[in-house]
């Protein structure tokens, strides 16, 4: 009964902790926005004021401080929690997060833009599936 109530309590003790990486897989600072995509004009915070739903069915992010899969894991599972989003998938080698949308409720650029700040992270872009990459 001890060395269960000494798991629970070390796994408690390293999910109030985080993600042992300790530190985005770029230079960029955690849970901020990035300047704008050379030659592109936009600014990622100009996500967070755009409420349109997005008209594409599905959406792929540049995501910085993504360190490990449990970093991973909170991503998906916020984003889980938005009305529209159908699933996610998450690849931790070039930071990119593509969102699939399901039924005509599709979430905005500002649900995903503060979801994704909101779990500590930072934003670079959002690109809609008929932008091109």
């Amino acid at each position: 009964m001890r060395l269960m109530h000494a798991a629970v309590m070390a796994f408690g003790a390293a999910a109030l902790v985080g993600c042992a990486s300790s530190g985005p897989q770029s230079d960029a600072p955690h849970a901020e926005m990035t300047p704008p995509e050379p030659g592109t004009g936009t600014s990622p915070k100009t996500y967070l004021t755009d409420f349109r739903p997005i008209e594409d069915d599905k959406a792929v992010m540049t995501v910085y401080g993504m360190g490990c899969p449990l970093c991973a894991e909170n991503i998906s599972k916020t984003l889980a929690g938005i009305t529209g989003v159908k699933d996610s998938y998450i690849d931790m080698s070039d930071g990119s997060v593509t969102v699939n949308f399901t039924g005509d409720a599709h979430p905005s650029r500002a649900a995903l833009a503060k979801s994704i700040v909101d779990s500590g992270f930072t934003l670079v872009n959002i690109k809609a599936d008929g932008e091109g990459g």
